[in-house]
């Protein structure tokens, strides 16, 4: 998911899939490419990770730090593994993305 927002305007949109959840045979061929996979690459999730960047001025970093560590799964939602994940609530409303091998993850 890329989300992005400025001010009071906020948007999410589908981002695409992790390298993790691909098939090989959509693995670029490229050696940097493939070198830079493999350093972002952590079992047993592989690529999957976040990125999240917050500028601004005069912002409350404890606050904002709270608000993203109360979004994260707790150590029981943790041990639900990814068929127990599909059932939590999700705020975002379904994605239309094609859905194909790719969505088979290993």
């Amino acid at each position: 998911m890329n989300w992005s927002q400025a001010g009071a305007i906020t948007r999410t949109e589908p981002a695409g899939f992790w390298w993790a959840a691909s098939p090989k045979n959509y693995w670029p061929e490229d050696k940097e490419q493939l070198q830079m996979i493999q350093d972002r690459w952590q079992e047993p999730y592989g690529d999957r990770q976040q990125e999240i960047v917050i500028i601004g001025m005069q912002m409350n970093r404890d606050a904002i730090i709270a608000g993203f560590d109360a979004c994260l799964l707790n150590a029981q939602e943790i041990a639900l593994g990814m068929d127990g994940w599909k059932l939590l609530d999700d705020p975002f409303p379904k994605w239309n993305a094609v859905h194909d091998e790719a969505d088979e993850v290993s």
